[in-house]
C-alpha cells in the first residue's frame, strides 16, 4: 500500500493521524522542560516514553496498515500514562490533559482510517 496514491478523504485522515501523533510526541518532550523544580520529570523517563511512538513512526509514515494499527495501540499506552499523570501531577495538568485528548483523537482517527482503507479495498474487488 505504501506506493499507492491515497484518495482525498483517506489522505486527510492519514495527515490528521500524523499530526496527532507528532503533537503527542512534542507534548511528551515538553514535560521535563515545563515541570517545576519541586516535581522534576526525568529525561530518562521521557525518552523511555517516547520510544514506542518512535518505533511505530516508520510504519505510520510508509502508510502500512500494520503501522497504523500499532500507532492506535501506542496511543492507548499514551492515554494510560497521561491519565495517571493527570491524576498525580497537578502542576502539569494542562499538558497531560492535552495528551489525553490527543490520544483519544489519535485512536479514533487511526481506527477510522483503517475502516476507510478496508472499505476501499472491498470496493476495488
Amino acid at each position: 500500500m505504501s506506493g499507492e496514491p491515497i484518495p482525498g478523504r483517506n489522505l486527510l485522515l492519514w495527515k490528521l493521524v500524523i499530526i496527532a501523533h507528532a503533537t503527542i510526541l512534542a507534548l511528551l518532550l515538553l514535560q521535563p522542560l515545563m515541570a517545576p523544580v519541586e516535581h522534576p520529570v526525568s529525561w530518562t523517563t521521557t525518552l523511555l516514553l517516547l520510544l514506542p511512538g518512535l518505533v511505530v513512526l516508520p510504519g505510520l509514515l510508509a502508510q502500512r496498515p500494520n503501522g497504523i494499527v500499532w500507532t492506535a495501540l501506542v496511543s492507548l499506552f499514551y492515554l494510560t500514562v497521561a491519565i495517571t499523570d493527570l491524576w498525580s501531577l497537578s502542576t502539569l495538568r494542562w499538558l497531560n490533559g492535552g495528551i489525553v485528548l490527543l490520544s483519544m483523537m489519535l485512536f479514533g482517527l487511526a481506527w477510522t482510517y483503517m475502516r476507510e482503507i478496508r472499505n476501499a479495498r472491498k470496493q476495488a474487488l
